[in-house]
C-alpha cells in the first residue's frame, strides 16, 4: 500500500478508536472502560502490526482486516456488557451463560479457590490462558476476552500466510490476491469468526491450526529447513499442536497423522 493510503487507513483506525472508547465510556465505569479499551486496541494491533509487515500485504487485506476486527470488537464489548453492566454484575464476578461461564469458574477455582472445581470441563487450554491472563494483570473478564479477539485476528492472518506460501508457484495470481482471497474466505464464516471473539476454546482452536497448518503448508513444498529458520518451524508447529490438542482432544489424531 502507498504510504498515503496507509497513512488515511491510520486515521480511519484511530477514528473508530475514539468512537469506541466514547461509547464504552458511556456504558461502563471510566476505569472498566479505559481496560476495556486498551486491551481491545493492543488485539487489534497485534494481527495489525504482524499482517502489516508481511511482504503479502495489500490494502484491500489491510481494509478487511479493520472491517471484521471492528466488527468482533463491537460484538466482544456488547457481550461484556451483557454479561457485567446488564447483569449487575463487576467485571471480575460476570454473569456467563455459555459454556464460557464453566470456563471462567474453572480459571476462579485454580486461580484463588473461591469457587468449586467444575466437573464438567474436559478441555484446559481455554482455563489455562485465563489463569495466565490473571497472573499477568489480575481478574477480570477483559483480559481473556481481549486475548480471545487478538487469536481470532491472529488466525484469520496466519491462514492468509498459509494459503500464500501452499499455492506458491502455482497460481498466476500473486501472493497478495492469494493472501486477500483466503482472509476473505475467513472473514465470510461469520458465525466461526464471532465464536472466536467469545469466551470459548474456539479462538485458540482456530490458532491452532492455523499455525500448524502454516507449518505443514512449507513440508508440503518440500521447504528446506535448517538452522534457526527449522527451531522457529518447529517452535510454531509445537505450540499449535498444543493449542489443538488443550482445546479439542480430538485434534490429537490429526497432529500424529
Amino acid at each position: 500500500p502507498s504510504p498515503r493510503l496507509r497513512r488515511g487507513l491510520l486515521l480511519l483506525e484511530l477514528l473508530s478508536l475514539a468512537v469506541a472508547a466514547a461509547l464504552t465510556c458511556r456504558y461502563f465505569a471510566m476505569p472498566d472502560a479505559a481496560r476495556i479499551v486498551a486491551a481491545m486496541a493492543v488485539g487489534y494491533a497485534v494481527p495489525r502490526a504482524v499482517l502489516s509487515r508481511s511482504r503479502h500485504c495489500s490494502t484491500g487485506s489491510l481494509v478487511l482486516l479493520y472491517v471484521v476486527g471492528a466488527g468482533l470488537m463491537a460484538f466482544a464489548v456488547y457481550n461484556m456488557w451483557s454479561w457485567t453492566v446488564h447483569a449487575g454484575r463487576p467485571l471480575d464476578a460476570p454473569h456467563i451463560l455459555s459454556d464460557g461461564g464453566k470456563y471462567y469458574k474453572c480459571a476462579l477455582h485454580y486461580y484463588d479457590g473461591s469457587v468449586p472445581p467444575q466437573r464438567n470441563v474436559h478441555y484446559y487450554g481455554l482455563p489455562a490462558m485465563i489463569y495466565l491472563t490473571w497472573k499477568l494483570l489480575g481478574v477480570s473478564l477483559v483480559w481473556p476476552m481481549a486475548v480471545n479477539y487478538m487469536l481470532t485476528l491472529l488466525s484469520m492472518v496466519v491462514f492468509g500466510f498459509m494459503a500464500c506460501r501452499l499455492l506458491a508457484g502455482r497460481l498466476e495470481s500473486g501472493g497478495r490476491q492469494v493472501m486477500l482471497l483466503a482472509m476473505l474466505l475467513m472473514a465470510l464464516s461469520t458465525y466461526m469468526l464471532s465464536q472466536g471473539a467469545l469466551l470459548q476454546k474456539e479462538a485458540l482452536n482456530y490458532m491452532g491450526m492455523a499455525m500448524v497448518g502454516y507449518v505443514l503448508s512449507g513440508l508440503a513444498r518440500s521447504e528446506t529447513l535448517h538452522g534457526a529458520k527449522l527451531w522457529r518451524e518447529t517452535l510454531v508447529f509445537f505450540l499449535g499442536a498444543g493449542m489443538l490438542i488443550s482445546t479439542r482432544g480430538t485434534m490429537a489424531y490429526f497432529v500424529a497423522a
